[in-house]
């Protein structure tokens, strides 16, 4: 009796242990997890680095259309031997130019250029007296327009705009896949966690038959003192309540597993101490509507169906972008020259106004144009592919989201009854039980119903467990874990 005394002390000390409040422990329910898990978990914080990768793809996408700035200068200085001393025997040249170009949207590429030229002769022969090239240094500035124009290909600026349009349904796509991620290591999370709260029911269960089978061996102690036991009813009983032990034991080692899985996907340190918030399963889904009102939800708010839709947009997009890839390239292009030459670079400046313009078309045809038509056969197939896995999206989240609205109902009920039949095997023991210690029962009826109540509770648990993870199943289907 001692010995049982002081396993039942210890055992109850550790399970209060294990859930004292301290400053130091982490309490944790449903919404903390949550907050976690958004927060801290690793694999939320690596689906968040993904999706910037994405926004890194939109704005590579966007600079297409961005400005581009050239600046050049450069200075010669040319002695090399000539045939002739007609132009000098030295001349110095200095460059330094600027320009800007940048593509609009329309698909118009722009460009203008500032060109500064700075020449100077030296030892120019002279023709009585006067030098055949002047040795002043001379100066040309040059502000040149150029505009291009596709007719066919990119007509409109539809195959670069088209190609923005896709890396922005690509991010848009990225995104949900991100919130859908967050999602499933929240579900993954909130799983471990009721399995927690399932584990230390299970410990207590344990316990309770550790107590159950130390309260055995007690009256069968007394009942041999009495010389109404066998020698064999008090082995029976020992080797129960060793047995008790084991699985209580067992059970310690199994809550220690989920907590220890459940910190990793917290990104919480062994060090830290947490306890469940629910001190037991519960129910935790308030109505459940009938199959077809459930789809109809998953389909409007499932992230992951959202961002199939978005890619069978996308592809939609590339097939059309590469149909037009096709085409000819045909480009308008116009340019208008201004410029002006003298000795002064002020003058230079200020008259610029003598004018050279060209208008004319760039036309550009591949013969086979096989890359073209590859791209476009490869797109068809992609699209297609998009919109199969689309219709293959819907018909899983149709008839999951069918299963489980049935599946728990039927949950529901297994908890019921098996809560029920745990009542019964808990009385039906306490009646034996009675009647064992008047004698009118034996060790072994008593051990058979020991082991029955042992296993309706853990039969009990069993059916909260299916219960809480098909609950667990349905919002993720339905999208209803967490709203980002």
């Amino acid at each position: 009796m001692l010995n049982y005394l002081r396993f039942l002390a210890s055992s109850l000390a550790f399970l209060a242990i294990t859930t004292a409040v301290s400053a130091e422990t982490l309490i944790v329910g449903e919404a903390e997890i949550i907050k976690r898990v958004i927060s801290s978990a690793p694999e939320a914080q690596i689906a968040r680095e993904d999706l910037g990768i994405a926004e890194a793809s939109l704005a590579s996408s966007k600079s297409v259309f961005d400005t581009s700035l050239s600046v050049e200068a450069n200075y010669t200085r040319d002695e090399l031997a000539r045939s002739s001393t007609f132009f000098g025997t030295r001349k110095d040249t200095t460059n330094w130019d600027l320009g800007l170009s940048k593509k609009l949207p329309s698909g118009t590429s722009t460009s203008i250029d500032w060109t500064n030229q700075r020449i100077k002769l030296f030892n120019v022969p002279t023709i009585s007296g006067t030098t055949v090239f002047p040795t002043d240094p001379t100066y040309e500035s040059i502000v040149k327009l150029s505009i291009s124009q596709p007719l066919l290909k990119n007509f409109g600026g539809l195959s670069d705009r088209k190609q923005v349009d896709a890396a922005r349904l690509a991010l848009k796509s990225s995104g949900l896949a991100t919130k859908t991620r967050i999602a499933s290591a929240i579900h993954r999370a909130l799983s471990l966690y009721w399995q927690w709260v399932i584990a230390d029911a299970n410990a207590s269960v344990w316990a309770r038959s550790v107590a159950d089978a130390g309260k055995f061996l007690d009256l069968t102690l007394e009942r041999k003192r009495l010389g109404t036991a066998e020698e064999t009813d008090v082995l029976a009983a020992r080797a129960n309540l060793l047995n008790r032990k084991n699985g209580f034991a067992q059970a310690e080692i199994l809550r220690g597993q989920i907590v220890k899985e459940l910190k990793v996907i917290l990104d919480l340190s062994s060090e830290d101490t947490m306890r469940p918030k629910d001190s037991g399963p519960r129910e935790t889904y308030n109505k459940i509507s009938d199959a077809d009102t459930e789809i109809a939800s998953a389909f409007s708010k499932r992230w992951d169906y959202l961002a199939q839709k978005s890619e069978v947009e996308r592809q939609n997009i590339g097939l059309v972008s590469a149909r037009n890839k096709r085409w000819p390239e045909l480009d308008l292009i116009g340019t208008l020259s201004l410029n002006e030459l003298t000795t002064s670079y002020s003058s230079t400046l200020q008259d610029v106004d003598n004018p050279s313009w060209t208008v004319g078309a760039a036309l550009s045809i591949p013969l086979e144009n096989r890359a073209a038509r590859a791209e476009t056969k490869k797109m068809r197939h992609e699209e297609a592919k998009a919109v199969i896995l689309l219709k293959s999206f819907e018909n899983e989240i149709s008839n999951s989201v069918a299963e489980l609205v049935s599946r728990l109902k039927s949950n529901l009920e297994v908890v019921a009854n098996a809560k029920k039949a745990e009542e019964l095997q808990k009385e039906k023991l306490r009646q034996e039980t009675d009647k064992y210690e008047i004698g009118r029962s034996n060790s072994e009826t008593i051990i058979r119903y020991q082991d029955e109540r042992q296993q309706a509770g853990m039969g009990a648990l069993n059916a909260w467990s299916a219960y809480l993870q098909t609950v667990l199943d349905l919002k993720l289907a339905k999208n209803e874990l967490v709203d980002l």
